[in-house]
């Protein structure tokens, strides 16, 4: 989306690479470690026609397995959606998938339904940390994926409604530029094996368990606020 466009052109270097897994997807497939994977099935219990991927796919129609997907199996943290561009306007069901290979059934509401698909946290080393905030609640529309330090988020300024973090530590997010503001310090709170590793896990769905109304300006790894959000992973599929 154009949007990375702009942000891509604002940062450092080593930023621009990071947002440039976000305009270039594509790339992903040529880079990606096999240990971060997903397959959707066309049928109950892994069977029927199977779509592989270690790539975002925002609109499963252009390899015309969109309305398909009834069973999932996937390594790493993958989402989802039923509109294409991961319910861009914001609307739609997602689904959260975790684990190292676990097959699941989608519920009732996406059977049939699915549309795009997306992982969280880094493709590449899976207990990276990392943080991915997104625009609208419950992981929807426009992303930014965080692996180190910003001291501003610049046109993702005040646009983040909800949160994944992965990876082996908390985040803190402020509500102004240069940790400057209220602080929250956003815990993860399950642990799962992605290959041969460990990684932590933590949803934040809305802003609500964010702790702010979408107010977020810059973010730093670890802890540092005593104010502590536990994420709720566990409840949150």
């Amino acid at each position: 989306m154009v949007v990375w466009i702009g942000l891509a052109i604002m940062l450092s270097s080593s930023d621009y690479l990071v947002v440039a897994l976000l305009i270039l997807p594509q790339v992903l497939a040529t880079v990606s470690s096999s240990a971060v994977w997903a397959e959707l099935y066309s049928g109950p219990g892994q069977t029927g026609s199977k779509f592989s991927t270690e790539d975002y796919i925002p609109d499963l129609a252009k390899y015309q397995y969109d309305d398909q997907a009834v069973s999932i199996c996937a390594a790493g943290v993958w989402i989802v959606y039923e509109h294409h561009d991961y319910n861009s306007a914001g609307m739609g069901e997602k689904f959260v998938v975790f684990g190292n290979g676990d097959c699941i059934e989608l519920p009732s509401e996406l059977a049939s339904k699915v549309t795009s698909i997306r992982q969280a946290g880094s493709p590449i080393v899976a207990d990276r940390s990392s943080i991915t905030l997104y625009a609208y609640t419950k992981f929807r529309g426009p992303e930014l994926f965080v692996t180190r330090n910003w001291t501003n988020l610049y046109i993702f300024n005040d646009q983040t409604y909800s949160a994944i973090i992965t990876g082996s530590q908390p985040w803190t997010v402020y509500t102004y530029d240069s940790y400057q503001g209220l602080a929250k310090c956003l815990v993860p709170d399950l642990t799962v094996t992605v290959g041969d590793v460990g990684v932590n896990v933590g949803l934040f769905p809305t802003y609500t368990e964010l702790g702010s109304s979408g107010v977020i300006r810059s973010v730093q790894q670890g802890c540092h606020s005593e104010d502590i959000i536990w994420a709720s992973t566990q409840l949150q599929h």
